[in-house]
């Protein structure tokens, strides 16, 4: 019999957007919502541009060779997984409408909850305002790339920029620096692991899924209920042989699936379960969490929690 009181449901917020806004030329020096933002910040939604100064920051040596990958997150039948690709065979290293957000916090902050949000670079640049409530209300922030394009498609070049890009967007919106990412998709091999460590980041994947984001879309066979993701959860807190505990991928892109977090969060706090965030989980100190928090101090955090891990969301 397991000891209930040792297995927590880790549920970690993952944002990603409700809405894109396409830009055909360079940002305008009035985009951004408080004023902070360069002129020279990249087109929303495309990768982003290298800069040389970050490129040097990587050492091509401390990792492997590996070609970028043409399709990202398509694999062979049958091949054998030689660079660790979580995507293809759920393979890891070991590692020590942007409206509906607002209604997860809501949630969060009348539940006394804390999570860990996984940004996208461009939803940073557009709304600063929710990435500061984010951290004003004790949340944990990740790095979730510049423009959500697969890692291992792009050139070291490029990967360096996504990240570096989005951590200075978020340096800009509220002065702090994380030191997490979750790879778009999930998509990751030991090329994208070896820079991004060299960055300063822990990477941080899940090992249960909802499938939610298939809420949003009318043709998928059969069509996808939505309770499934309370059914979910339900199974998943009242399964007595586990060993573990859960980080759930789940999203706060549609309005579909954002619904059903907080019905989530309740199953997992009414089973006894504890909910932390991923820092908190990984017994990570603050200064492992943000590199540079000189204005905010973080609350200490009272339970561990999921959304893109029992929830994380996307």
């Amino acid at each position: 019999m397991y000891n209930k009181n040792l297995l927590k449901i880790y549920i970690t917020l993952i944002t990603l957007v409700v809405s894109i806004t396409t830009i055909d030329a360079a940002l305008s020096p009035s985009t951004g919502l408080n004023g902070s933002f360069p002129a020279t910040f990249p087109e929303l939604d495309k990768v982003p541009p290298s800069v040389a100064a970050w490129t040097a920051m990587v050492d091509k040596s401390k990792y492997p060779n590996i070609p970028p990958n043409s399709v990202g997150y398509s694999c062979t039948p049958g091949t054998v997984d030689t660079y660790c690709s979580f995507v293809c065979t759920s393979c890891s290293r070991p590692e020590t409408d942007i409206t509906y957000c607002p209604k997860l916090k809501d949630h969060l902050k009348k539940n006394n909850q804390k999570a860990t949000f996984f940004v996208i670079g461009s939803r940073v640049f557009q709304n600063p305002e929710i990435l500061q409530r984010t951290v004003d209300e004790g949340h944990q922030v990740c790095v979730h790339t510049w423009s959500h394009t697969p890692l291992t498609t792009q050139t070291d070049e490029q990967i360096i920029a996504e990240m570096k890009w989005t951590e200075l967007a978020i340096q800009k919106a509220v002065n702090l620096t994380p030191r997490c990412m979750r790879p778009p998709t999930g998509d990751i091999d030991d090329r994208v692991r070896g820079i991004v460590k060299q960055l300063g980041y822990k990477v941080i994947l899940w090992n249960h899924d909802t499938f939610d984001w298939k809420s949003a879309s009318n043709t998928t066979i059969p069509p996808y209920d939505l309770n499934w993701i309370p059914q979910n959860f339900t199974l998943w807190a009242k399964n007595q042989s586990a060993t573990t505990g859960v980080i759930s991928l789940e999203h706060d892109l549609y309005a579909t699936s954002a619904s059903k977090a907080p019905e989530a969060m309740d199953i997992v706090k009414a089973n006894g379960f504890t909910a932390l965030q991923v820092s908190n989980c990984s017994k990570s100190s603050a200064e492992t969490r943000f590199a540079f928090n000189a204005l905010t101090i973080f609350s200490s955090i009272a339970f561990a929690m999921v959304t893109g891990s029992i929830i994380m969301f996307t």
